[in-house]
């Protein structure tokens, strides 16, 4: 009878441990948000109005980062550097991850492998 009370005790643990991993609160901390163009840039402003909407359904602040420079590529290297753990995103208009790997030889990230895509916010037509 010992024997089948561990088993049941060992079960229920094991049954229980989806539920422990769902009680951690995410977020527990304000959401860096890196958007890799300098404050009034089109990304800075869509990122500006979709901040309050997300953060409400989060429950949590979220920080706007503008790390402008080098055609996005200094905010997104800082975005690749970040750790990995839910709390930075990159809201980034395409050119950082399609025209920039392009552009130059020696690029400290590769789009496809360092980064996972989230979501789709606007498109906008682009004039010539």
């Amino acid at each position: 009878m010992h024997y089948i009370g561990r088993r049941v005790f060992a079960g229920l643990a094991v049954a229980l441990m989806p539920v422990l991993a769902v009680a951690q609160a995410y977020p527990d901390k304000p959401i860096r948000v890196i958007v890799p163009v300098p404050a009034g840039g089109t990304p800075d402003v869509v990122a500006r109005m979709v901040a309050p909407g997300l953060s409400s359904l989060l429950g949590q602040q979220l920080v706007i980062d503008n790390r402008g420079g080098a055609g996005a590529l200094i905010g997104t290297e800082l975005a690749v550097r970040a750790v990995p753990d839910g709390y930075t995103l990159l809201f980034s208009s395409p050119g950082g991850l399609t025209i920039l790997p392009h552009l130059h030889k020696k690029i400290s990230y590769d789009p496809l492998r360092d980064f996972a895509p989230v979501s789709l916010v606007c498109i906008g037509p682009f004039l010539l």
